[in-house]
C-alpha cells in the first residue's frame, strides 16, 4: 500500500510542476475547441437544412398549400368528378419528390417527402374523400364524415383553415412527443375567393427530429472517441514538447539567478529568442554584468577607505608615538655622558611609547586579520575576541548573550567588525576601565551594544574619524540602524539593531 501512495504522491507532485500544467492547458484547449466546431457544425448544419430546405412548419405549410392544393382544387370545386387521386403522380407533377440534399461536397441528405407526410383530403361538409397513402384508414371510411378526434390536435387546425385563416401559426400544432407535425391548409377557389376544401397532414417524424439532442450527443460521443481522442493526444503532445523548452528556459534563469546569488557573475543565460523569455533574459545578463562592476566599484572603494583609514589610524596613533619614541631617545643621547640619570627618565618614557606603539599595531593587526567564524558562531568569536582584547588593554570586559541562534556567515561578519570597531574606538578614546557587550536576539531581529564607562565625547560635534562612519556604512549593509549615545564623564553606548530571516 506504501509504494501505491507514494507513486500517487509523486504524480500529483508532477502535475504540479509548470511543464505539465501548461501540456494539460494545451490537451483542454484543443478537445474544447474540437467538441466546439463539432457542435456549430451539426447544429448548424441541422438549421441549415431546416431554414433552407421546407422542412419548417411554415415552409411545410406553404408548400403544401402552394403545390398541393391547386392540384386538388379540381375535385373539390366539381364534386360530380371521380376523385381517383392518384397522389404519387401528383407529388411527381408539383416537384416535391424524393431528391437529395446536398450537405457537405459529396455529402447528401435523401429526406423523401411524400414519405412524411399523411394526407386528407377533406370538403367543407367535413367529408373524407381521399387519403395518402391508400392505407391509412379503412376504405369505408372515405366517403363518411371525417372524425377530427382521432388526429391529436387537428380540430383546432382544421376549423382555421375551414374559416379560410392564412396564418400559418393557426395551421398547425405539435404532439406532445414534440416530433409530429399536424396540420391543415385551405384549399380556395380559383378566383381565391372562398374555401372549397381543406387538404390536412401529418407527419411521421418532424425532420428536425433527426437534430435532436441525443442525437447530437451521440454524434459528439463518437466524436469524441475518434477525432477527440485523436486531437487529445496531439494536443498533448504537441504542449509537452512545448512546455518541455519553456521550463528549460526558465530552468537557465534560475540555474543563473542562483550563481549570481553566491557571487559567480562569470555565468550568463544563453537565451537567444527574440520573445518575452529572450528579452528578460538578456535584460538580466545585463543586470548581472552591472551588478557584478558595481560590487566590483564597490569593493575596490571599501578597499581605498580601509587603505584611508588604516592610513589615519597610523598617523595619528603609531606615527605620532614613534615620533615621541625617537625625541625621548634623542633626548636621552644628548645627556647620557652629562646627566645619566636624567637620560635614564627618558629612556623609560621612550620605552612606554614604544609599548604604545607595539599595542597600536596589535589592535592594527586584529581589525585586519579575517574573522574566523566559521563553525565557531557570533557569540563565541566575540567571547574570544574579547578575552584577548581586554588582557592587552587591561580593561574589564564582559560578554552578554540572549536568546543565541544562529545566523547566515556574512551577517555575523558584518556584526563582528563593528563590534571589533567599537573596541578599538574605546581602547583609543575612552579611557575606560570597564566595557560590556552584549547580543540580544530576538524573532526577528537582533541587537549588538558595547557600552564603556569612559570619559565620553559630544556626539553633536562633528566627528573626523573613519570608526563611527565605517560602524554606520556596516550597519546599513544589513539594513540596520546605528545609535551612538554618549556623555562627556558618563561613557559612551554604541548600540546597532538589525533585522534578519532565518
Amino acid at each position: 500500500m506504501a509504494p501505491a501512495a507514494e507513486l500517487i504522491r509523486r504524480s500529483i507532485t508532477s502535475l504540479q510542476q509548470l511543464r505539465w500544467k501548461l501540456t494539460l492547458s494545451y490537451t483542454i484547449v484543443t478537445v474544447s475547441a474540437l467538441l466546439v466546431v463539432e457542435l456549430a457544425l451539426i447544429v448548424g448544419v441541422g438549421a441549415y437544412v431546416v431554414t433552407n430546405f421546407g422542412l419548417s412548419p411554415r415552409q411545410l405549410i406553404e408548400d403544401v398549400s402552394t403545390n398541393l392544393a391547386p392540384v386538388v382544387r379540381p375535385y373539390l370545386s366539381a364534386p360530380s368528378l371521380e376523385v381517383e387521386m392518384l397522389w404519387l403522380k401528383m407529388f411527381q407533377r408539383t416537384g416535391i419528390d424524393a431528391s437529395p440534399i446536398p450537405i457537405i461536397e459529396n455529402l447528401n441528405l435523401n429526406i423523401e417527402i411524400e414519405s412524411q407526410l399523411n394526407l386528407y383530403l377533406i370538403d367543407t361538409a367535413g367529408t373524407l374523400l381521399d387519403v395518402f397513402p391508400q392505407d391509412l384508414v379503412e376504405s369505408e371510411k372515405i366517403g363518411q364524415s371525417f372524425d377530427v378526434s382521432t388526429i391529436f390536435g387537428l380540430d383546432g387546425p382544421l376549423q382555421a383553415a375551414l374559416a379560410g385563416v392564412q396564418d400559418y401559426r393557426q395551421l398547425y400544432v405539435i404532439d406532445r412527443s414534440g416530433s409530429k407535425l399536424v396540420a391543415a391548409v385551405p384549399v380556395l377557389d380559383s378566383a381565391g375567393e372562398y374555401v372549397v376544401g381543406v387538404l390536412a397532414f401529418t407527419t411521421d417524424a418532424l425532420p428536425w427530429s433527426l437534430w435532436s439532442l441525443d442525437i447530437i450527443a451521440r454524434q459528439v460521443a463518437y466524436s469524441l472517441l475518434f477525432f477527440t481522442l485523436f486531437a487529445g493526444a496531439m494536443g498533448t503532445l504537441f504542449g509537452s514538447l512545448t512546455a518541455r523548452g519553456l521550463v528549460r528556459r526558465l530552468g537557465q534563469l534560475s540555474e543563473s539567478t542562483n550563481a549570481w546569488s553566491r557571487g559567480d557573475f562569470s555565468v550568463f543565460v544563453d537565451d537567444s529568442t527574440g520573445d518575452e523569455l529572450g528579452l528578460l533574459a538578456h535584460d538580466l545578463n545585463q543586470m548581472a554584468q552591472q551588478l557584478e562592476s558595481l560590487l566590483d566599484k564597490r569593493q575596490a572603494m571599501s578597499v581605498v577607505e580601509e587603505r584611508n583609514r588604516l592610513a589615519r589610524d597610523l598617523h595619528d596613533s603609531a606615527k605620532q608615538q614613534a615620533f615621541a619614541a625617537s625625541a625621548q631617545l634623542g633626548a636621552a643621547q644628548a645627556l647620557w655622558q652629562q646627566n645619566p640619570e636624567a637620560a635614564h627618565i627618558h629612556l623609560v618614557e621612550a620605552a612606554t611609547l614604544v609599548d604604545e606603539v607595539r599595542q597600536e599595531l596589535t589592535h592594527l593587526i586584529q581589525e585586519l586579520r579575517p574573522v574566523a567564524l566559521q563553525g565557531a558562531g557570533l557569540a563565541t568569536a566575540l567571547r574570544d575576541y574579547t578575552c584577548d582584547w581586554a588582557k592587552q588593554n587591561s580593561i574589564e570586559s564582559e560578554v552578554l548573550v540572549k536568546g543565541e541562534r544562529p545566523l547566515p556567515l556574512d551577517f555575523e561578519q558584518t556584526l563582528f567588525r563593528i563590534a571589533q570597531e567599537a573596541l578599538a574606538n574605546v581602547a583609543r578614546h575612552s579611557q575606560a576601565c570597564t566595557t560590556e557587550i552584549s547580543l540580544a536576539y530576538d524573532t526577528h531581529s537582533i541587537t549588538l551594544t558595547v557600552a564603556d564607562n569612559g570619559r565620553g565625547f559630544d556626539v553633536g560635534r562633528k566627528q573626523t574619524g573613519l570608526g563611527l562612519r565605517s560602524m554606520h556604512e556596516r550597519a546599513e549593509l544589513l539594513a540596520g540602524n546605528l545609535v551612538v549615545i554618549s556623555t562627556l564623564g558618563e561613557g559612551t553606548q554604541v548600540s546597532v539593531k538589525c533585522p534578519y530571516q532565518i
